[in-house]
Formats: structure tokens, C-alpha cells, sequence
């Protein structure tokens, strides 16, 4: 029986699949276990075993190394950053390097245990989320090193930055996976990954569109008033749902300068708010994103929010570092801090969404950009705002009698022109296990990698 390593998959979301998966496969993951004889899971960990003395130095040299050099960039960032709030402040790299130890020796642990589960068992195929996180890119490189097929499932590039007006080659991100393979939702992402790759012709990844199998509320809808009691909501209000999002930093003062714009995105819609009707007639709830939804880090970001609120005058809104289907489902309109795979299922519950975009990101030479950079937006079914005061001014406007039929019509519209259908998850996962069983049995034939796009 051929192995399959999952890497960084969201084993939650992706339940069907990864049960599918292991009926036909071996499938292997760390701390992956079940009590169902049918499918064909493995701990990896369990596998690889402990590391050895020599591969425990090595890894601490490796860290040290990697630690030293990263924050000293990252104090560097800091510190250029730290005059807008704290003027000739500077960042000790010891307590940044402390900092990011952690993190670190995670990932070089993550590529140890995945070289050493390889050692015992061979693995055919390693199957990523989102391979451009740190979480999982690693393992994904390592694995290509290695020669083993790579495929990534990928979630919500619909609603990208997917173009800019007059941008070349130079200075172009035209890809961003590890993976041999990408798997896409639909073929409207994949042509626009076909279009940015071919800038930079040798990469090597190659995309297909075989559907997402993560578990949507619009693929399995929630009774609202079930939703309702869940969340504990009472009253007639209309719901505003404001989504925290993240930004994979692809260079250290990203990461700093994502983060720092990321808190004054929230100031800008909350005092926005504050200053307008909107803030008291609306029920305001905040879905904060995964990373800043950890049990050890959110209820310093609940208590940030919160303040920020009450010193803008606004009734205190509902934070949340989960229960996104019942919050999807009771909202009437989308506020997301950022470009979120989230509004991919706002999109096909037909819940109007405004866009508000971090100013590092904002491609201010580019005239015209918050209608043009993707499809979504040329096509108005959803839009961006250039400040709170503009999101309120949407957000407003969004509940207006007759402008949620509106924005169904216009969903309906692209649906139509872009060929656009949404199968079921079960459906989704099963088109996927057939490609790989495509792929695994052109390898037994050939002794190469085939796949067709």
C-alpha cells in the first residue's frame, strides 16, 4: 500500500477527504490517529521515532544560526519602524532572538521527524496547506529535494490580489507554492496563476483545478436560528462581521510593518464606527484570524478590541476565536481586514463584503487598483474600501433595502460568465483521489511524475 504524508492539511475541515484518502491509502501525519480498522492512518511521529544525540546538536547549531541571522534582520525592521510610535527606540536583538526560538525549533524539528519518518517508511506523495507557510513550506522543500511528488490544496485565492495594471515581470510574484503540483478551486483561479507564472517560465509548479475539499458553511448551511442560539444573539439588529486576516510576510518588515497596520485597520473601522450612526444601529461581531485566535494570544487581542471600542464610543461588539459557520450565517454583511479565504464563502452565501487593504499593501502607483486587481472586484461582487470612513459608507449602503437582492444578481452574474460551479466537498475529494491515483499509477508504469492540467 503506497504512503501519503499530510503536511500542514486542516485535518478538521478536510475531514471527508483525508477519510476518503485512507480508505484507499496509507495515510500518515503527526499525532494522527483513529479508532475506525477502515481507514489507513499513522502517527508519523510515532514512526520516526526520537532523534538521536547527533541530530539533536545538529539542530541546535541549525537554530542558533537561523535564530542570530533572522533577528538580527528582524531588529533592524523594528527598530526602522519604531519611530511612527516610539522615536529612537531600539530593539535588542537578544530578546528578539529569544522570541523567535521557539518558532523555529519547531520547524527544524517538523523537517527532522519528516526526514526520519521517510528513513522508515517511503512515503509517494506528500500533500500540503498552504506550502508558502512556514508551518508547512519546509517540509514540502524537503520533500522535493527528496524526488517525492508534491501537491498542494490550496484555499481561497478567489478573492487575491490577483493583478495590477501595468505590472511587468520585475519585481512580480507570479507564484507563491512550494509544491510540485497546486491544486486550485476552480478554473478561473488557475488561468490567472497560468498568466503570472508564465513571467518567470522556470518555475516548475503546475496548477490544477479539481475543487478545494475544505468543509464550507455554503456546502453545508447552518440553521440561522440554530446559529443564532449557538452564539448566544438576541434582537433584530443587522450583523456586521469583521474578519481579521494574515499576512504571510514574505520579507522580515512585512511581517513587522503587516502586524502593526493589521491594529490600525481595526482603529480606523472601530473609530469610523464610532463616529457614525452605523456604530449604535448595527450588532458589531469580530472574527479574529486563527493566529491571533491561539488560547495564549487571544485574550490579549479580545482585550485590545475591546478597549479600542469603548474608547470610540461603540457598544461593546462580540469578539470570537472560532464559531466562523454560525457567524457567517447570522451576518449580513462582511467587513474583512484584509484579502481572507473567508470571502470565498461570503461569496456563495451571497453576503455582501468590503475589503479594507493594509497600507503596506496598497499599490499606490497603480491609479485605479481598488477596482481592477481581480475579477471579484471589476465585476462588483465584492469591494474595497480605502478607509474606515468608506467601509462604513459600503457597509451602509449594503443594507439598504433591496441591496442584498442586488448583490445575489451579481453573484449570479459572475457565477454565469466564468463558468463557475461548486460541487460538493464529497464530490470535490473524490476528483482529487482520482487524479493521485492517476499519478501514483503513472509512476509505477514509467518511473516519472504525469499529470494532466
Amino acid at each position: 500500500m503506497k504512503t501519503i504524508f499530510l503536511n500542514g492539511v486542516m485535518l478538521d475541515r478536510c475531514a471527508v477527504f483525508v477519510n476518503r484518502l485512507a480508505r484507499r491509502y496509507r495515510v500518515a501525519a503527526p499525532g494522527l490517529s483513529s479508532g475506525d480498522p477502515a481507514l489507513n492512518l499513522m502517527d508519523s511521529l510515532a514512526v520516526a521515532g526520537p532523534p538521536t544525540d547527533a541530530q539533536k546538536a545538529d539542530t541546535a547549531r541549525r537554530m542558533e544560526e537561523q535564530t542570530s541571522a533572522l533577528a538580527a534582520s528582524l531588529a533592524d525592521d523594528l527598530t526602522a519602524v519604531a519611530p511612527s510610535f516610539a522615536p529612537g527606540w531600539q530593539v535588542p536583538r537578544a530578546m528578539v532572538q529569544q522570541d523567535l526560538q521557539p518558532r523555529v525549533e519547531k520547524i527544524l524539528g517538523d523537517e527532522l521527524a519528516f526526514r526520519n519518518f521517510v528513513a522508515r517508511q517511503p512515503v509517494d506523495l506528500v500533500i500540503s496547506g498552504s506550502d508558502y507557510s512556514s508551518h508547512s513550506r519546509v517540509t514540502a522543500m524537503v520533500a522535493r529535494e527528496m524526488g517525492i511528488p508534491t501537491l498542494n490544496l490550496e484555499h481561497g485565492f478567489f478573492f487575491m490580489r490577483f493583478r495590477y495594471q501595468g505590472e511587468g515581470p520585475r519585481g512580480v510574484l507570479p507564484t507563491v507554492f512550494t509544491s510540485e503540483y497546486a491544486n486550485l478551486d476552480n478554473p478561473l483561479e488557475v488561468d490567472v496563476f497560468r498568466q503570472r507564472a508564465a513571467a518567470v517560465p522556470h518555475l516548475s509548479t503546475r496548477y490544477l483545478a479539481l475543487g478545494t475539499p475544505v468543509a464550507t458553511v455554503a456546502g453545508t448551511p447552518l440553521d440561522p436560528a440554530r446559529a443564532r442560539q449557538t452564539l448566544e444573539l438576541t434582537g433584530e439588529r443587522k450583523r456586521v462581521l469583521v474578519l481579521g486576516s494574515w499576512i504571510e510576510a514574505r520579507a522580515v518588515h512585512s511581517m513587522v510593518q503587516g502586524q502593526l497596520d493589521m491594529m490600525d485597520l481595526y482603529e480606523d473601522l472601530l473609530g469610523s464606527l464610532g463616529q457614525s450612526e452605523l456604530g449604535r444601529e448595527v450588532e458589531l461581531l469580530i472574527k479574529v484570524h486563527p493566529v491571533e485566535g491561539h488560547p495564549q494570544v487571544f485574550p490579549g487581542v479580545r482585550a485590545a478590541l475591546l478597549r479600542m471600542a469603548e474608547r470610540h464610543g461603540l457598544p461593546a461588539p462580540r469578539v470570537f476565536n472560532d464559531r466562523l459557520p454560525e457567524l457567517l450565517t447570522v451576518c449580513d454583511t462582511v467587513v474583512s481586514l484584509g484579502f481572507s479565504s473567508v470571502l470565498f464563502e461570503a461569496f456563495q452565501l451571497e453576503k455582501p463584503s468590503i475589503v479594507m487593504v493594509p497600507r503596506f499593501l496598497q499599490p499606490t502607483h497603480v491609479e485605479g487598483w481598488q477596482t481592477s486587481i481581480c475579477a471579484p472586484l471589476e465585476e462588483k461582487v465584492v469591494a474595497v474600501a480605502d478607509d474606515g470612513a468608506m467601509a462604513c459608507a459600503l457597509v451602509a449602503a449594503s443594507l439598504e433595502p433591496g441591496a442584498r437582492e442586488q448583490h445575489a444578481a451579481a453573484v449570479a452574474r459572475f457565477k454565469q460568465r466564468h463558468g463557475l460551479n461548486f460541487p460538493s466537498v464529497e464530490q470535490k475529494s473524490e476528483a482529487i483521489i482520482d487524479w493521485i491515483d492517476d499519478l501514483l499509477a503513472g509512476q509505477e508504469t514509467s518511473g516519472c511524475n504525469q499529470a494532466s492540467d
